[in-house]
């Protein structure tokens, strides 16, 4: 079978107790140099022999790892096992099965892995992994084999005190590569991190080393204890998913709560215009020849990257609000729709509510705060006051004024409602429980 269409990277695999949290921590890299006799640590410069040394052996990682990683993808999938529940449930066949396919595939290509046998470990048991995890999909059809792309990250497993501070700087030791670690402004307060776990506080997971635009970074994999907090687990966060208000919150204790997160202006519209100029730019013609072909592929590429960043940036403002306000009313539920199978076009390409849930999923499990899903059918037209379901809600709309506060009158009660605040209200009090 080809491999198309389906991009992925390589995903740290951590073996986790339940209420366990890992993140992961992007911090930059700067190329370093050891000097055994004196036994300090320095900075390479550019011109430096350990320089180029450095750039060539990751270069050579770089793309070994993207060939045995697509390699080892389609010979197990080609073998009758690799799909089959006892291979799945057999671990210890699984990782000696990808990484003899590995070793094999190294040999006939006559790849350089040489002293990186633990890279190439590494990338067999990601690549397996993954294909474990779409196994189901991949049977029915709705996925194609994963496809590694150059510049995906080199994985590389924990080590025991991997950090050495030399006066108030870091460095880190990989693949016999030194490198020093460049917080930068530190607004993600990565020394921290870097400070509790030389201290044991944290513990260091199997991470990953990426190269992205001429600069190295370490992907850290961090795995933190859980912060025990004492919630009210009946005091429940309803939260709204939409396109007009990226999120709406009620609380089941408090009816008169009611906040909205971000605005479609903020979101969508930033959004669109990205799209418009992205594609402008594979509208453009290039010239004779193919003259300005390299050009004209960089910007796409940027505008690719940009919209991603804007969209990632926006959701994790949007949600750190959400749990910022479940701290802050000690709620310990909080309670979203299960919206799987949502299909219109432009809502499924400009709206990612799928990312909006597991990045509350994730900042909840750092405080210990309950995520449930419950059924969406009919949260907007349900009326909180008295429990009557409103089909049409447009033609409740009394004027144009409404429209624009997105409010309408219930036909039995004569409550006005928003219909946001509504919807959220109705998912915080839901018992309709769903799994996602």
């Amino acid at each position: 079978m080809d491999i198309i269409s389906t991009y992925c990277i390589f995903k740290t695999i951590v073996k986790l107790n339940k209420n366990d949290m890992v993140v992961t921590r992007k911090i930059q890299l700067l190329i370093g140099d050891y000097d055994k006799t004196n036994k300090t640590y320095s900075v390479s410069e550019k011109n430096d022999d350990v320089y180029k040394y450095t750039w060539k052996e990751l270069n050579k990682l770089n793309y070994n790892s993207f060939i045995v990683a697509n390699k080892t993808t389609t010979e197990l999938y080609k073998n009758t096992n690799a799909l089959s529940e006892n291979f799945v449930d057999n671990k210890e066949n699984k990782r000696d099965n990808a990484y003899r396919i590995g070793l094999k595939i190294v040999e006939e290509l006559k790849l350089d892995f040489e002293g990186y046998k633990e890279i190439l470990n590494c990338v067999c048991r990601n690549a397996s992994q993954k294909l474990k995890n779409d196994r189901k999909e991949i049977r029915s059809g709705k996925r194609t084999l994963a496809n590694y792309k150059i510049g995906n990250p080199i994985p590389f497993q924990s080590q025991n005190k991997p950090f050495v501070k030399q006066n108030s700087d870091y460095y880190i030791t990989l693949f016999k590569l030194h490198f020093k670690l460049h917080f930068g402004r530190d607004g993600s307060n990565n020394r921290h991190v870097i400070e509790q776990i030389e201290k044991n506080n944290y513990k260091f997971c199997d991470s990953s080393i990426q190269i992205k635009n001429g600069k190295i970074f370490l992907l850290l994999a961090v795995q933190m204890p859980d912060k025990n907090i004492l919630f009210d687990k009946n005091i429940c966060l309803g939260v709204d998913l939409g396109m007009s208000v990226p999120a709406y919150l009620a609380l089941n204790s408090n009816p008169k709560y009611r906040k909205s997160l971000g605005s479609f202006n903020d979101y969508t519209k930033r959004r669109l215009s990205i799209q418009n100029a992205y594609e402008r730019s594979q509208r453009s013609d290039v010239g004779f020849n193919g003259k300005g072909r390299k050009q004209k592929n960089k910007k796409i590429e940027r505008l690719s990257s940009a919209e991603k960043n804007y969209c990632r940036t926006y959701e994790h403002r949007i949600t750190k609000m959400v749990i910022d306000e479940a701290l802050k009313y000690n709620a310990g539920t909080i309670k979203l729709e299960n919206l799987k199978g949502y299909n219109k076009p432009f809502g499924k390409r400009n709206w990612g509510y799928h990312e909006y849930q597991t990045k509350i999923q994730q900042k909840a499990q750092k405080y210990g705060i309950d995520v449930v899903f419950v059924d969406p059918r009919n949260t907007s037209k349900t009326c909180s006051t008295c429990g009557c379901v409103n089909e049409d809600l447009d033609c409740l709309n009394k004027n144009k004024q409404m429209n624009k506060k997105r409010e309408w009158v219930c036909k039995n009660c004569s409550t006005t409602l928003q219909r946001d605040w509504n919807a959220a209200y109705n998912i915080a009090n839901s018992t309709k429980y769903l799994e996602k």
